[in-house]
């Protein structure tokens, strides 16, 4: 029996691991099996997370792009994570930073723009003014540097600017010069002045010109020196008037004094003609009379000229034709002088205008004749009258011009000076007189060599219709 429950017993664990193998396999692939759903729904959700991540970096990359683009737009993020959402928030607060710099940016860009275009039409306006001045300026910074030079002032000193620009005043101005200007400065500093002035001599070419000196400290707002400013004034045209109004005082008393006699000297001299020329038959007697007669005669010319200068009759503008009068006193000379060629060109424009006609028709006789006796010593002598209106400025231009002789630039400077003249015989009083009458009508009256030979002579008058 025992061996009967042995074999029994061997029979069942036969039948037993017979279906040990399949159960075992059944929990090996079902192990496999969840092994296998574990993974796939990890890998899922990694991909999930991944591409929920990815998109929103993404979002945030071409964003990113956009604002490097100009373009400093929020983004919005639609995402559970907090992280993203805080990067988003993040970087929606560094866009409106960087919004906010570049406008910042922008406008200060802008307002340093209007600032600078300021500067410049300020520079420019000084520019134009210190050009247009008749002063010459010379600005230097505190180490006498120069910073700045103006047309007149490099025309006194012979130099173009350009080249001295940031170099030292001491390089510029001649010795005397700049031994004179360490003088004034010293008297700046030591008597705490902000100006000093002095009257000099400024040499140009063979003459001198008076001309007044002048420095004055450049300060800050907190009184700290930013430099000098160095002028020269030409102080020729005051010069001018003051001999003029000298030699009209001059002028008037010779008038007054030496005209009364005249008279009866002529008067005698003739008288002494018609009651002893049949008694006396002396050549002499006769030749002594006829010089008195002929030297009181011009005498009393040269006392009429310096009556008329020194007693200029008012003026009396009144619509008169420029043209037609140029036209008469070219007329006149040329059946004066044959032997002188005349020539006019006028312009048809100019209509009749206000100015005083016959203190003009004396200007114009004035230079015509001016140019007759410079004209004469030329084998072909020409003389010509132009006329030319220039609307936009509102002034008509009168020239005569010769082909006489040469004119040197210092002659020029002198031929409206009282009593200056180069012709024999003359009073020197012309073209003083021509300025005179000039200046009365707001004009202006200006020298010009002719070439090859000669002078110009124009004449500006305000062209005045109304």
């Amino acid at each position: 029996s025992k061996m009967n429950d042995v074999s029994l017993a061997y029979e069942e664990m036969k039948g037993s691991n017979a279906l040990q193998y399949p159960l075992k396999s059944i929990y090996v692939i079902v192990l496999i099996l969840m092994t296998l759903m574990i993974l796939f729904c990890s890998a899922w959700f990694g991909l999930y997370m991944a591409k929920h991540l990815s998109s929103a970096l993404e979002t945030l990359g071409k964003a990113t792009q956009k604002v490097a683009e100009g373009n400093y737009q929020r983004v919005e993020i639609d995402s559970g994570e907090t992280e993203v959402k805080r990067l988003a928030t993040n970087f929606n607060s560094m866009v409106e930073a960087l919004d906010r710099s570049r406008k910042e940016t922008m406008e200060a860009n802008d307002s340093l723009k209007v600032t600078l275009k300021e500067l410049d039409q300020r520079r420019r306006y000084m520019h134009v003014v210190l050009s247009n001045v008749n002063t010459g300026v010379i600005s230097l910074d505190a180490q006498d540097r120069i910073t700045m030079i103006n047309d007149k002032a490099a025309k006194i000193l012979s130099i173009n600017p350009l080249e001295y620009i940031n170099k030292s005043v001491d390089e510029v101005l001649d010795e005397k010069y700049f031994r004179l200007y360490r003088q004034m400065v010293l008297k700046m500093r030591t008597h705490r002045l902000n100006t000093v002035e002095k009257q000099i001599l400024l040499d140009r070419g063979q003459s001198s010109v008076p001309s007044m000196l002048k420095v004055s400290t450049l300060a800050g707002e907190n009184g700290e020196d930013l430099g000098r400013v160095v002028a020269f004034d030409d102080l020729s045209d005051v010069f001018q008037a003051q001999r003029a109004a000298a030699w009209k005082e001059v002028a008037r008393r010779i008038a007054h004094e030496v005209k009364n006699p005249l008279t009866p000297i002529k008067l005698s001299a003739q008288r002494l003609q018609k009651k002893f020329s049949n008694d006396i038959t002396d050549p002499a007697f006769t030749a002594c009379t006829n010089m008195i007669i002929e030297q009181t005669d011009s005498l009393k010319y040269l006392i009429n000229e310096f009556s008329q200068f020194a007693r200029m009759p008012e003026t009396r503008p009144r619509l008169s034709n420029l043209n037609d009068m140029a036209e008469k006193v070219l007329f006149l000379y040329e059946q004066a002088h044959r032997q002188i060629r005349f020539s006019g060109q006028f312009d048809n424009q100019i209509k009749a205008f206000y100015f005083d006609l016959e203190q003009i028709k004396r200007a114009v006789f004035n230079l015509v004749e001016n140019a007759v006796n410079a004209s004469s010593g030329n084998q072909s002598p020409e003389i010509r009258i132009e006329t030319l209106l220039d609307p936009e400025r509102g002034v008509v231009t009168l020239t005569i011009i010769d082909n006489g002789r040469e004119v040197s630039e210092e002659e020029m400077e002198r031929m409206f000076e009282p009593y200056y003249s180069k012709h024999p015989g003359g009073s020197g009083l012309g073209l003083t007189i021509v300025k005179k009458i000039i200046e009365d009508h707001n004009g202006y009256v200006r020298l010009a060599a002719n070439q090859p030979q000669g002078l110009q002579v124009q004449i500006e008058l305000p062209y005045t219709t109304e």
